[in-house]
């Protein structure tokens, strides 16, 4: 187990505690333990994702505020949206080491890494979108084509 992790290890030892004063079978607390601590995941996630959500818009919006031209860009181009999704993907992947299973260790751990790559993605899109829209609206560059340049970067 990651030792990182301590909520979700605690979880895991009181589960597993309890299933062991229930004496239930070896397969069926493996499998109360498993879905248990997959709805404990999802729900942390879940809770992560919504208080980042609202952390990343309200500093935008405060952003918005002082005349910060490139935050308007920012949230036109979904820019807290993609960073958002870091939280909750930080939090599976932290905490999918207490279900012990190498094979589903390994593949979660992929799955992980390919969405943390598309997320990643995601953002550095919505920043060049928004650098785009934020070139387009300065006067002197109105007669460059520098959408062009950043569709070739994207």
């Amino acid at each position: 187990m990651d030792s990182s992790n301590f909520i979700v290890n605690y979880i895991f030892l009181w589960v597993n505690n309890l299933c062991k004063s229930l004496e239930l079978s070896i397969v069926l607390s493996s499998i109360i333990k498993n879905v248990v601590m997959a709805i404990v995941i999802i729900v942390f996630a879940a809770f992560f994702y919504f208080i980042a959500k609202y952390t990343f818009r309200f500093i935008l919006r405060i952003a918005m505020n002082c005349s910060f031209q490139l935050a308007q860009h920012l949230l036109e181009s979904k820019f807290s949206a993609s960073l958002v999704l870091l939280v909750p993907l930080w939090w599976i992947k932290s905490s999918v080491s207490v279900f012990q299973q190498p094979l589903f260790l390994f593949y979660s751990h992929k799955v992980c890494d390919l969405l943390l790559l598309f997320v990643i993605y995601r953002i550095i899109n919505s920043i060049l979108l928004a650098l785009a829209n934020y070139f387009n609206a300065i006067p002197q560059y109105k007669d460059k084509p520098i959408e062009s340049y950043f569709q070739i970067l994207m």
